[in-house]
């Protein structure tokens, strides 16, 4: 079974309530690279510097969440974590069966 998969089946004892609660509800890819493109840093208002540097899915029942660490444009280089819920990633339209 790949993460994905496994993501799909469990619940993530690492993402907390606070993510959950915070997490931006997406309805496709186009919206939350819209969402990440926005970003401004917390610390200086600075936009995001490319890609996020790093991401994870996660399941909280029924729901399932795309965790991602943001770098902002200073040369600090400030990092922030977004949490994004993409319950249409679980849809049958995005993972055909063969």
């Amino acid at each position: 079974m790949d993460d994905l998969d496994t993501a799909l089946v469990e619940d993530s004892e690492d993402l907390t309530h606070a993510e959950v609660d915070r997490s931006i509800i997406t309805c496709g890819v186009d919206e939350l690279i819209a969402h990440v493109k926005a970003w401004k840093c917390e610390r200086c208002g600075q936009p995001t510097e490319g890609a996020p540097s790093n991401h994870a899915l996660r399941r909280r029942a029924p729901h399932l969440y795309a965790r991602m660490r943001v770098v902002c444009a200073n040369p600090e280089q400030h990092e922030s974590t977004l949490v994004f819920r993409v319950d249409w990633l679980q849809s049958e339209s995005t993972f055909p069966n063969p």
